[in-house]
């Protein structure tokens, strides 16, 4: 009675937290798609199987043929009859398709609200086992930390959730491999095959959901190690390397059994291969903004480094409870700020340290409960309040309105146009184009490669540009056509009509 006792309080727990983060996230879920969103929904339209065999992208050696055709600087070399917007992988970011298959079941909807249902079930996913899996930490886990891990996944959920992303689902699993871990060195002999194969299960899940999950992977093997050298008489340890290797071989099947296409269409390496290009273009991480990361991530960048030397003073008798949490959050933490384009990249490694906030919050006591629980709620009032989203985007659906009447007819080029394409449809003449980096070029993706377009193709026709890109300066024989051009600011693009020129 008592356990179940325990369960009842914590899904209520849960349930509560989920249902206030849904309220938040309720303002977020009724807006446009961005440019990410729409793809992964046009991925899901591609079904479950076609996502799990890779149906439409490369293989091995047209994959191998096309990178070293781009690093060798020539013409990319694809098979004639390759699609770009059949290509599942590359729709998908190159992203392993877990979340996608979920979309899968809601992508024929054009309702935003139902398409974000896939993020609204992960919110609820995050809460319980964020809530379980403080529970699992420490035999002495009480109602404070219980408030504080409850009040940190409402934020957690803003944050990771607000949109169609792979992160926040990735955080799940980062959290229960990291309270499998620690139960691992808690249950008896006759228990840890059963626990040992749960584990293996959610590390092939974290793999399915997001490439990263390869960094859990190290952060289990890392932290078995640790707890192999700590053992508390010689002789016993909680894995041994058959144990491990045997493991590894079950999450690497568990992987290919729901993936497919990770072993016949090596799609993991090439989502690897991919990023190795990017990172050696050296451009697209340019933009990681620390100081905008620190504010997004403030309640678990004030708290955390707080309960870790809490528990690291008068902790330690606990540690292989929760030193697995530290582990996997700091090692995918530490692994992913480089890439951290927006804060929900960090989701994953800030969850299992929410469940650190939560122990170590347990150890307060007096009026130090009453001030840090006022702390925390002003801390996420401030990191998960909505900004403005709905006057946003009710003029980003005027300005789609307008674009409509523009383009039937017509062709018109236009910044993230598979995004208007979306919403309007086939019927209408979008062309869809690219500003690249530094704004110096109008250019277009063709037969796997970018190049700038010519002022022939700019002249007489309508040109509408992301607004939020305000640094365009175009090369010369574009800039004399814009000069031209009637420029029209509206609230969420900019137009310029080059129909007279």
């Amino acid at each position: 009675m008592l356990v179940t006792g325990r369960c009842v309080v914590l899904l209520c727990s849960a349930f509560a937290a989920w249902a206030v983060a849904l309220v938040v996230l309720w303002t977020y879920h009724g807006s446009l798609l961005d440019w990410d969103e729409v793809d992964y929904v046009n991925a899901a339209n591609l079904g479950v199987v076609g996502n799990a065999f890779e149906a439409g992208s490369l293989s091995v050696i047209q994959f191998a043929e096309f990178g070293f055709s781009k690093i060798r600087g020539g013409n990319p070399v694809l098979p004639g009859n390759y699609d770009e917007g059949r290509d599942p992988l590359l729709l998908r970011h190159f992203h392993p398709p877990f979340v996608v298959f979920l979309l899968s079941v809601v992508s024929g909807s054009r309702s935003e609200r139902v398409l974000r249902l896939v993020q609204v079930l992960g919110a609820l996913m995050l809460a319980v086992t964020a809530v379980f899996s403080y529970r699992s930490i420490s035999e002495s886990a009480g109602w404070y930390g219980l408030l504080l891990v409850s009040l940190l996944v409402v934020w957690m959920s803003v944050v990771a959730f607000r949109s169609i992303s792979f992160h926040g689902w990735e955080a799940v699993w980062t959290t229960a491999a990291a309270a499998l871990l620690g139960k691992l060195g808690q249950v008896v002999l006759g228990k840890k095959t059963t626990v040992g194969i749960l584990l293996c299960g959610v590390l092939a899940l974290t793999v399915v959901t997001l490439e990263t999950g390869l960094v859990v992977w190290a952060g289990a093997f890392v932290w078995l190690g640790i707890v192999r050298l700590r053992r508390s008489r010689p002789g016993e340890a909680v894995c041994g390397g058959h144990e491990l290797l045997v493991g590894l071989a079950l999450s690497v099947v568990l992987v290919g059994l729901v993936w497919p296409g990770s072993v016949t269409k090596m799609s993991l390496l090439k989502n690897v291969a991919n990023h190795a290009y990017a990172v050696r273009l050296g451009r697209e991480y340019e933009s990681v903004s620390y100081g905008t990361l620190g504010e997004s991530l403030l309640p678990i960048v004030a708290l955390a480094p707080a309960a870790l030397l809490s528990l690291a003073l008068v902790g330690r008798s606990e540690f292989q409870r929760w030193g697995s949490f530290v582990v996997i959050g700091v090692l995918y933490g530490g692994a992913m700020v480089r890439f951290a384009l927006q804060p929900q990249y960090l989701i994953p490694a800030v969850a299992p340290l929410v469940c650190v906030v939560g122990i170590a919050g347990d150890r307060v006591s007096g009026v130090g409960r009453r001030g840090l629980l006022i702390a925390v709620v002003c801390l996420l009032i401030a990191a998960a309040w909505p900004k403005g989203v709905g006057s946003l985007d009710e003029r980003a659906r005027d300005d789609l309105r307008w674009l409509g009447g523009v383009a039937l007819g017509q062709e018109v080029l236009v910044d993230g146009g598979h995004v208007y394409r979306f919403y309007l449809g086939a019927d209408f003449g979008i062309r869809p184009v690219l500003v690249d980096y530094n704004g110096g070029a109008l250019i277009v993706r063709e037969t796997g490669r970018y190049r700038e377009l010519s002022a022939e193709e700019i002249s007489g026709r309508v040109v509408v540009i992301q607004g939020h890109r305000r640094s365009l300066s175009f090369n010369a024989a574009q800039r004399l056509v814009f000069e031209k051009c009637r420029a029209i600011e509206r609230a969420t693009i900019r137009v310029f009509d080059c129909r007279q020129v």
